[in-house]
């Protein structure tokens, strides 16, 4: 089942979230990790960074969590504050268009 998180990282420099960028991308490369569908980021207003992401099921984004990004928050020094799970009842294809 498809599953998307929304996660809050308190007290996130863009340049820690960037370092947890650079250690996924050397793990995986340049393509989506398995099961990956989405993901998105950015910073917050109290120096917060947030994650969305969109997974083609929990086992998926589990793997991901505990092999790639785990160890990525721990060499940026990142805690991940808030985490929630919510369950994705219908998706369309990617928006189409001037990006």
């Amino acid at each position: 089942m498809t599953v998307a998180y929304y996660s809050v990282m308190p007290n996130t420099s863009r340049e820690q979230a960037q370092q947890v960028s650079d250690y996924v991308n050397q793990q995986v490369g340049t393509e989506a990790p398995a099961g990956g569908v989405y993901h998105a980021e950015g910073p917050l207003d109290d120096g917060s960074w947030w994650s969305f992401d969109v997974w083609d099921s929990e086992d998926s984004a589990r793997r991901f969590y505990d092999d790639i990004l785990t160890p990525a928050f721990e060499q940026a020094n990142v805690q991940l504050g808030q985490q929630r799970t919510l369950a994705v009842d219908s998706q369309t294809n990617p928006l189409q268009g001037e990006r």
